[in-house]
């Protein structure tokens, strides 16, 4: 906080994380962050309030969860297109909430969707 960070942005990426963590059924787990180290790395910084991709905005089209196939060739497609990563943040889709983002469909154009037989 010495540094300027705000307090609210700090407790709302917390938020966040904590919501990131029960929707995965870790809490409570390993793979929770110890508060100091999640201060120390300043890792609010992954958690902001909102990520937005110029012209575009949720929801509209489909959700797409982080850490599934899709998610993953979507983020490859940006990439594909100069962009940094794939846009997410949290939803409420069918009374859940998740992390993810609405894009125009499931799968990025056809040349980036995995092969059909694989799965």
């Amino acid at each position: 906080m010495k540094a300027g960070t705000d307090a609210e942005a700090v407790i709302g990426a917390a938020a966040r994380y904590a919501a990131e963590l029960r929707g995965k059924g870790q809490i409570g787990t390993r793979y929770v962050a110890q508060a100091v180290t999640w201060l120390n790395q300043q890792r609010w910084g992954d958690y902001p309030a909102r990520l937005a991709i110029a012209d575009e905005a949720p929801p509209g089209g489909i959700f797409v969860a982080i850490d599934t196939p899709q998610w993953e060739a979507w983020r490859a497609h940006l990439r594909s297109q100069g962009r940094v990563g794939a846009p997410q943040s949290d939803f409420t889709v069918d009374g859940l909430r998740a992390r993810g983002w609405y894009f125009p469909s499931e799968w990025p154009p056809a040349s980036l969707q995995p092969d059909a037989t694989t799965h």
